[in-house]
């Protein structure tokens, strides 16, 4: 599942078909839902790319519940995924991590759908990565929800909360396997 804006970028769009991407926007996933297809999700989006710190562990997830509230309705389960060296492999200049303008990024992202920011990976070529940096992805245990046809507020809030609380235990349990994830802490927006 993929931001809607990246079909409408040319050649983005093509490549977005080819790997049988999936637009986040609300009557494109419906569909793919109603027709009994599993894909993954980062729900995080955009706005988990702005807040994107080589110092910070941060997941924009608080905010977030429609893939939840859509799960129920269209009787799917969830399975949370955290994957490890991912916000170390470039490096985010100084000024795109002081609060007042990460708060302004984040405000543009949540309205546009745009992320703003600048970082260096590789020296040499700054726009790959890090060479040498080692990313980690753990898969959780799944999470049976009920099919509800047209949930409530509250259940979407219940189901939210179990998936949120399973996801940092999932970071907790297995942050140990990158060194320097020892002693981050996983922020939650």
């Amino acid at each position: 599942v993929v931001a809607p804006a990246c079909f409408r970028m040319p050649l983005c769009r093509q490549l977005m078909e080819l790997m049988g991407a999936v637009s986040s926007a609300k009557d494109h996933m419906t569909r793919h839902m109603r027709q009994g297809r599993s894909f993954a999700m980062l729900p995080g989006g955009v706005e988990e790319v702005v807040l994107n710190d080589q110092d910070v562990e941060r997941a924009y997830i608080m905010k977030r519940k429609g893939f939840v509230k859509y799960a129920l309705q269209y009787g799917f389960d969830i399975v949370p995924i955290y994957h490890f060296g991912e916000t170390e492999l470039y490096d985010v200049f100084w000024v795109f991590r002081v609060p007042c303008v990460l708060r302004w990024r984040l405000h543009i992202a949540e309205k546009f759908q745009l992320a703003l920011g600048m970082g260096i990976g590789w020296p040499w070529m700054p726009n790959l990565p890090k060479r040498g940096k080692k990313c980690i992805t753990v898969i959780g245990k799944q999470i049976t929800l009920p099919h509800i046809k047209t949930p409530l507020p509250q259940d979407v809030e219940k189901y939210h909360n179990i998936y949120v609380e399973q996801l940092v235990d999932l970071y907790n349990e297995n942050r140990h396997l990158l060194p320097s994830y020892a002693s981050k802490e996983l922020e939650l927006w």
